[in-house]
C-alpha cells in the first residue's frame, strides 16, 4: 500500500512537470509567432521607390529688372520737306527729278512745251479772297508755245514764287482780275500767255524764284535771279 502510494506520487509529480514544460515551450512559441508576424508587417518591400519631394508651386522672389528698349538711333536720311539748294536759293522739295534752272530772261522745254519768263513787273494788287490781302505784289508774266504734234493740257500747270537766299514762299493773290493762269489745252503750234500775282514789298535787287511745273509728271524749271534784271 506505500508502495502504491509512492508511485501515485511520483506520477502526479511528473505530469505536474510535463504541464509546466508545455506551458513554458507554449509561452515560447507563442512569443516566436508574434515576434515574426509584427517584424513582416512593419517592414517596407525592398522593391518599392521612395516617396519623390512634392514641386512647389510657389513663383521666384527674384526676378530679372526688365531693360529699357534700346532708343532708335536718329535717321541720317534729310526729311522729304528739308529745303534743298537749288541754284542760289534754299527751296522746297519741287517734284520729280533735279530742276532746271534758268535765268529770269531763260527758257526751256518742258511737259510738251516752251516755257518763257517773259515780264516781272510791280503793281498794287486788290484782294478779296479768303486769306488775301491788297498791297505791293510782283506780276509774273509767262508764255508756253506748244512745238509738238499734239495737245498739250495745261490745266495741271502751277506756278510758286520764293523770295531770297533762303526761299521765302510769296502768297498768291487770285482775285485779283488780272489773275490769269494757265488753263485749257494748247494746239500743236500754239501759244498762250499767263499771269501769276504774288504779294510782295521786294526790292528790285532782291534774288527771286519763280518755279514752274507744267503737270506733275514734267520736270521742274526755275526762273531766277535779281529783280531788276528783267523789266
Amino acid at each position: 500500500m506505500a508502495a502504491e502510494d509512492a508511485d501515485t506520487r511520483s506520477t502526479r509529480r511528473w505530469w505536474r512537470w510535463a504541464a509546466a514544460a508545455l506551458a513554458v515551450a507554449t509561452v515560447v512559441v507563442v512569443a516566436v509567432l508574434t515576434t515574426s508576424g509584427g517584424t513582416g508587417d512593419s517592414a517596407s518591400p525592398s522593391g518599392s521607390p521612395s516617396p519623390s519631394a512634392t514641386p512647389t508651386d510657389e513663383p521666384s522672389t527674384s526676378q530679372t529688372p526688365t531693360q529699357d528698349p534700346t532708343p532708335p538711333e536718329p535717321s541720317a536720311e534729310m526729311p522729304t520737306d528739308a529745303p534743298t539748294s537749288v541754284g542760289e536759293a534754299e527751296l522746297p522739295p519741287l517734284g520729280p527729278g533735279e530742276p532746271v534752272v534758268l535765268p529770269l530772261d531763260g527758257s526751256a522745254s518742258t511737259g510738251g512745251v516752251t516755257l518763257t519768263l517773259t515780264g516781272l513787273t510791280g503793281l498794287t494788287v486788290t484782294a478779296s479772297g479768303v486769306g488775301e490781302t491788297a498791297g505791293p505784289a510782283i506780276a509774273v508774266r509767262l508764255t508756253a508755245v506748244n512745238d509738238g504734234n499734239a495737245e498739250v493740257s495745261l490745266d495741271d500747270a502751277q506756278v510758286n514764287t520764293y523770295l531770297g537766299a533762303d526761299g521765302v514762299p510769296l502768297s498768291s493773290t487770285t482775285s485779283d482780275d488780272r489773275f490769269v493762269p494757265f488753263s485749257g489745252r494748247l494746239a500743236a503750234g500754239a501759244s498762250a500767255s499767263a499771269t501769276y500775282l504774288f504779294r510782295t514789298e521786294a526790292g528790285l535787287d532782291d534774288l527771286v524764284s519763280v518755279v514752274v511745273q507744267v503737270d506733275p509728271a514734267s520736270p521742274v524749271l526755275v526762273f531766277q535771279g535779281a529783280l531788276l534784271s528783267l523789266g
